[in-house]
């Protein structure tokens, strides 16, 4: 029997967005943040345009963007049509110079996996009820933490809700506000997959 084996991944701390980049890239020059904003904005729409032009992109330091494309499977490069070929993607290659800076970085083990836990519904359904004894509405992200999922894993969860002896399934709970679930009036009994 083979032993299952395992890879280093990633495990994000965090996402960078446009005014994260402005500040910091005005703190290294005189720009302003609104004007390294709006550079990076225009930076995005002219690198959308290119693309769908058919050009590939090449930003210094950063590295190449370029389209793919996806079409039913053939048997003959004359069963194509340009009607059949659609966008896929958008691939990135880094520059050697982007790769070489990242080789530096530091590596540590991760406190947190970042794959789910694997966690029998009962479980789930005992650490529901500690929580909605104290809470009104359950957000992804406390979801995600109660259960050790990861922010996929707990966005395709469903959940079956009891009323009484009647039983419902909800897709994911009442939509209170975003990425948040009401659930007054509703105690929750089994979590499966979507």
């Amino acid at each position: 029997m083979k032993r299952p084996r395992f890879h280093a991944r990633i495990v994000s701390s965090g996402t960078i967005d446009t005014d994260d980049l402005a500040k910091r890239i005005h703190g290294r020059c005189t720009v302003t943040p609104a004007d390294v904003a709006a550079v990076l904005i225009s930076l995005s729409e002219v690198t959308a345009e290119y693309l769908r032009e058919g050009k590939r992109v090449h930003i210094d330091g950063l590295g190449y963007l370029q389209v793919t494309l996806q079409c039913p499977a053939v048997q003959s490069t004359h069963e194509i049509r340009a009607e059949s070929i659609r966008f896929k993607s958008v691939a990135f290659r880094p520059e050697v110079e982007l790769k070489d800076s990242l080789k530096t970085m530091t590596l540590e083990r991760a406190k947190y996996k970042s794959h789910s836990r694997q966690l029998e519904p009962e479980r789930i359904d005992q650490l529901l009820a500690s929580y909605f004894a104290e809470h009104e509405y359950m957000t992804r992200v406390a979801f995600q933490r109660l259960c050790g999922l990861t922010s996929s894993t707990a966005s395709r969860r469903r959940f079956t809700c009891r009323l009484g002896k009647s039983s419902i399934r909800s897709h994911y709970f009442h939509r209170h506000h975003r990425n948040s679930f009401d659930l007054r009036g509703l105690s929750l009994c089994e979590a499966r997959d979507a």
